[in-house]
């Protein structure tokens, strides 16, 4: 429920999308739900252990994983590449164990570690359109807006993409350093040693092995680091969050 675009583009999709007989497939259970800006994503399993990826919203960017050529017609305009029902990813395998969905782009992991992601590629986030390999030997995913972090068997986090292209410049005046921050790389190893992850539009947190925090990113409100920096907004290298005040000495 809810509305799948900002509430000042046109109020094409405000109506709910799943409540009839067109939504999931019947009997099946669904194993995890993610959400991107204007799109969505299911992760189901039937009877026989048979995996399945739907998506549904829009689709300009390829972020459905049903081609370039889906049109949704609302109220009579056309929609390119939207999905106004969840539509099964027919490219993807059956054994697929987690998805997550970036702003403009989709991933999922499979059973024997890979990453198939697709969408948007303008930062390097995923490879295209369609439903590619993008990492391997992977035991975690995770999707930013303008990025996807990849933590493989051995515990290293990789990122693909870039975080807040778009806010980047907004705060470089104040900090020269975050205009780096809109470069694309097609990838780079930011931690080892992790066990897990989340990422935002614009900063990014790691759960070490030891139980610690790390984070990176725009740090001018503490969401990085749980403080601010008196040096800079950006933390260009994840570094261990300021979570003392929160931990009494008995626990």
């Amino acid at each position: 429920w809810g509305r799948y675009q900002a509430a000042n583009r046109p109020s094409k999709l405000a109506e709910s999308w799943m409540n009839d007989d067109q939504g999931l497939p019947l009997n099946c259970c669904v194993l995890a739900c993610a959400a991107g800006d204007e799109h969505a994503a299911a992760l189901i399993v039937d009877g026989n252990d048979i995996r399945s990826v739907y998506t549904w919203g829009y689709g300009t960017y390829g972020q459905l994983g049903h081609g370039t050529n889906t049109n949704l017609v609302v109220r009579k305009q056309v929609i390119e590449g939207g999905q106004r029902k969840p539509r099964r990813v027919d490219s993807l395998p059956n054994n697929v164990i987690a998805i997550a969905c970036g702003g403009r782009h989709t991933a999922s992991l499979t059973r024997d570690g890979q990453v198939l992601a697709w969408g948007d590629k303008t930062w390097s986030q995923a490879p295209g359109p369609e439903p590619q390999v993008l990492a391997t030997s992977a035991s975690v995913v995770r999707c930013g807006r303008y990025s996807t972090l990849v933590i493989d068997s051995q515990g290293t986090a990789s990122l693909f993409g870039v975080l807040a292209p778009i806010c980047a410049p907004t705060f470089a005046a104040d900090d020269p350093d975050a205009a780096n921050m809109v470069v694309p790389k097609q990838t780079e190893v930011v931690a080892t040693h992790v066990t897990d992850a989340a990422l935002g539009e614009a900063h990014g947190l790691l759960l070490q092995k030891d139980g610690s925090l790390w984070g990176w990113g725009y740090n001018a409100y503490g969401q990085a680091l749980g403080k601010v920096s008196g040096t800079s907004t950006v933390i260009r290298t994840p570094g261990p969050l300021d979570t003392a005040p929160y931990h009494s000495k008995e626990s």
